[in-house]
C-alpha cells in the first residue's frame, strides 16, 4: 500500500499544468517558517547555545588528549622500569595527578554543557507555551 500511495503522489505530483519548473511543496514552505520561527524563539538563549558548543570542544579536544597522553606515560614507565630513561623529572605521582585533572576538566565541562543546555531548553519552552 505504501508503494501505491507513493506511485500516485508523484504520478499526481508530476502532472502540472503550469510551466514552473520548481515546485515547492507547502510541507517544504510550512518547515521553513517552523523553523524560523524557533530560530527566533531561540535567539534569546543563543550565549548559552554557544557556550555549550564552546564546552563540547574543550571536553572533546581533552577526550582525544587522554589516550595519548596515557600512551606516554606508558612509554615513560616502561622506560623507568628497564632503567633507561632520559628523563629524571618522572614522577608518576605528579603524571597520574595531570591526567585526573584532565578527567576532572572533562567531567566539569560536560555538567557544565548538560546545565547550559537544559536552562536553555527550559527556557526555549517556556517562550514557545506563550
Amino acid at each position: 500500500s505504501f508503494s501505491s500511495n507513493t506511485t500516485s503522489t508523484l504520478d499526481s505530483s508530476s502532472s502540472t499544468t503550469g510551466t514552473s519548473t520548481s515546485i515547492e511543496s507547502p510541507q517544504a514552505r510550512t518547515n521553513t517558517a517552523i523553523m524560523d520561527r524557533l530560530y527566533d524563539i531561540a535567539k534569546p538563549e543563543m550565549k548559552l547555545i554557544i557556550a555549550s558548543a564552546a564546552t563540547l570542544g574543550v571536553t572533546s579536544s581533552i577526550t582525544l588528549l587522554l589516550p595519548y597522553a596515557c600512551g606516554h606515560v606508558l612509554d615513560m614507565a616502561m622506560l623507568e622500569a628497564a632503567g633507561s630513561s632520559q628523563d629524571d623529572a618522572f614522577s608518576p605521582f605528579l603524571v597520574a595527578f595531570g591526567l585526573f585533572g584532565l578527567t576532572g576538566t572533562a567531567g566539569i565541562g560536560v555538567y557544565a554543557r548538560s546545565l547550559m543546555l537544559n536552562i536553555a531548553g527550559n527556557r526555549i519552552v517556556s517562550r514557545m507555551r506563550r
